[in-house]
């Protein structure tokens, strides 16, 4: 039986017994219904049938699509066995079988002028599409214009079948403009491009028109700036071009390129939020390297000196190092760094980018090579050896030892490679167990020696007499893992907080925790009790106080790094983190006085069920039954809601088998359908994987 086979006897399985509840039922048939009727349309209708005693139970939230639903099936379903629209249905499905093709064509225009001689609109929907279907195969210039009688999401449907099947060719797209209108085209467009399944051909002028909607849309995106909806355009704009590459093309995108840099480095929006724009703009000029990889020439000294003219002055150091860090080939990296010195009057912070550039390319040897020529290379060297070894840390620990990151215990603990070895580094640096981990790596430098970690580091820090601002820099200078920025930083200092922030001027907590939490799961696996006497060390060392829970930003730093790396030791993260967060911040919670403002910090009662599931997604790459204990432990433990018992069903479902309903231990019953609502998502991809693979009956 094949794969696909498989996944369908099972949902259809689980569709027609009784242990899958009305409201996850209702949910799955509507998702059902709408991957089907795009990818295969045969089982759309049985899905729909089985849905239609369930529809008072689809979710509020779910209405919408339900909607869209239901004009698609309208229109492609008759309502009525006989009559008017069933008899030309018929007549129809007789006329597909006829093999002389004039004949067909003629009768097919017939149904048509009888169909638009009919007043009454009910039931001309169904015919609508029947005659497109027909039309398809014989001569698309006919059947595209009667598409304009279907709804958007029907039209959205055929189309994106019909590119799959045989991908349409630009002139077809071009065709379509009018016919589906401007806004229709534009998001069909911006559809197919999201659908990592699909792929698109289009001429310039639509190429230009869609390069200019997705600019459009950023600017609708930035109140709030959301960074992730950001990205998520710039990645079409990258589908955009990569979908398009031809030579006679280069001078097109080098436009569109520019355009999209300079609509960013000019948008007021991101103003306050700054480190995003540097963000924003590498990730569009990574774009133009992609394309340069591929054959084309995009980064040309006339793109190079038009966007510079066109960009802020604070920019351009910034536009001239990434472009030459971009562009820079194992042979000319001398050549290119030449230039750049003499373009930004040997401006250090464009030297360092450019370097890192460089060795995020995976030109790693030939940036060390270069700089280690150079009269500051002991400062610029180890930067480039953190961004080897945390960007493609298999190939760095072939070539940077242990020895070589003396004196740095984080890169000693990277360099290590595997999670076996850091375990083993570990054991030896904690002396089998018997003390926590070394400060550099967790609590900050300094806090070795207190007793009381963080908090009594914390405490020396602010006995001195210094304002609030000032012990929070200096704290951050010697626990160089948190990164923070200041919105109200200067334009002209915002490149080089970018390059302390991304340029790997220092380590990320983020990285550290997940080469901690892989030793120290590996570790466990052969001795629990020496890792549970390091975690609990931990714990006392990064516990925070009072002082550092008013911080934002720390304190969620904070709780977020034990989340990560407690999961080693559910013990430790129950009885002792996950406690004292239950009675410290839910139970007994925080309030202090800010100027004439009362500030308050409670976590809501569900909290610690929450943090326990954040802990297991953690652990999860390491070790499953890790995984599953915590997500049992957290249920039998806590307080929880509908969204969280969702959340535990989906993390708890991972890599088992789809549809597995049953809760691993008693939950309360009213809890059942979000914990099956969970499990139902899960087999989401699965499905429209099998759908995939399935045999589709391509549109011709």
């Amino acid at each position: 039986m094949s794969e696909e086979n498989h996944v369908f006897n099972i949902v259809d399985s689980t569709l027609e017994g009784n242990a899958l509840l009305d409201q996850p039922k209702a949910f799955f048939l509507l998702k059902l219904c709408q991957f089907c009727s795009t990818f295969a349309p045969e089982r759309a209708e049985k899905y729909w049938q089985m849905l239609q005693p369930l529809l008072r139970s689809i979710p509020q939230e779910n209405q919408a699509e339900l909607a869209e639903l239901r004009t698609g099936f309208e229109e492609s379903v008759p309502s009525e066995k006989k009559g008017f629209a069933a008899e030309m249905l018929a007549e129809i499905e007789e006329i597909k079988k006829l093999e002389d093709v004039n004949q067909k064509k003629a009768k097919l225009q017939d149904c048509e002028a009888r169909l638009k001689k009919r007043f009454n609109p009910l039931g001309k929907g169904p015919v609508w599409k029947a005659l497109v279907d027909a039309w398809l195969p014989l001569d698309r210039k006919v059947a595209y214009p009667l598409m304009k009688n279907l709804s958007a999401k029907l039209q959205g449907d055929i189309l994106k079948r019909l590119n799959q099947a045989t991908k349409l060719e630009p002139a077809e797209w071009t065709f379509l403009l009018p016919i589906l209108g401007e806004a229709k085209m534009e998001t069909l467009i911006l559809e197919i491009l999201a659908d990592e399944g699909q792929a698109i051909q289009l001429d310039d002028a639509l190429i230009e028109r869609i390069a200019k909607k997705i600019r459009s849309n950023l600017a609708q995106l930035s109140v709030p700036a959301n960074s992730g909806k950001l990205s998520e355009q710039l990645r079409l704009h990258t589908r955009l071009l990569a979908f398009h590459i031809q030579k006679e093309r280069e001078g097109l995108f080098a436009r569109l390129i520019a355009e999209m840099v300079e609509t960013l480095a000019k948008a007021a929006w991101l103003d306050q939020v700054w480190l995003d724009r540097f963000n924003l703009m590498h990730v569009v000029l990574n774009s133009g390297a992609e394309l340069e990889n591929k054959g084309l020439v995009i980064f040309t000294p006339t793109f190079s000196e038009n966007l510079v003219k066109n960009t802020p002055p604070y920019l351009q150091p910034f536009i001239l190092s990434s472009l030459a860090g971009l562009s820079a080939k194992p042979e000319s990296t001398t050549t290119k760094y030449n230039e750049l010195m003499q373009r930004t009057g040997n401006n250090e912070t464009s030297e360092a980018w450019f370097f890192v550039l460089l060795v995020k390319r995976g030109f790693c040897n030939e940036a060390l090579l270069e700089a280690a020529k150079l009269p500051h290379a002991a400062a610029l060297l180890p930067r480039l050896r953190r961004a080897w070894i945390c960007t493609f840390p298999d190939t760095a620990c072939k070539v940077i030892k242990p020895e070589d990151m003396q004196g740095d215990v984080i890169g000693e603990l990277l360099a290590m490679g595997t999670p076996e070895k850091r375990a083993e580094f570990l054991a030896v640096r904690t002396n089998q167990g018997k003390q926590g981990v070394p400060g550099a790596m967790w609590a900050g430098v300094g806090t070795d020696t207190e007793s009381e970690g963080v908090r009594g580091f914390w405490q020396s820090l602010t006995a001195h007499r210094k304002t609030y601002d000032e012990i929070i820099l200096e704290y951050l200078n010697l626990n160089p893992l948190y990164s923070s920025f200041q919105r109200n930083t200067r334009k002209e200092e915002q490149f080089e907080v970018h390059l302390a922030v991304n340029g790997f001027g220092r380590y990320r907590y983020e990285v550290v925790d997940n080469a901690l939490l892989g030793a120290l799961v590996t570790w466990a696996e052969k001795e629990q009790t020496p890792v549970h006497s390091v975690l609990q060390a931990m714990w006392n060392a990064i516990r925070p106080n009072d002082d550092i829970l008013r911080l934002d930003w720390l304190r969620n730093a904070i709780l977020s790094r034990c989340l990560t790396v407690f999961g080693a030791d559910q013990d430790v993260l129950f009885n002792d983190y996950l406690n004292w967060l239950q009675v410290e911040l839910v139970q007994k919670g925080r309030s202090w006085t800010m100027g004439n403002q009362t500030m308050t910090l409670r976590y809501p009662t569900t909290a610690p069920l929450q943090f326990s599931l954040v802990s297991a997604s953690a652990v999860s790459t390491y070790s499953t039954p890790r995984r599953d204990a915590i997500v049992i432990g957290g249920l039998q433990k806590y307080e929880a809601n509908a969204q969280l018992i969702e959340n535990a069903a989906m993390l708890y479902n991972g890599g088992k088998p789809i549809l597995e309903l049953t809760p691993p231990t008693p939950i309360k019953q009213n809890f059942l359908p979000n914990w099956q609502m969970g499990i139902v998502k899960n087999a989401l991809p699965s499905i429209v994987q099998a759908l995939l693979l399935e045999k589709v009956q391509p549109l011709q």
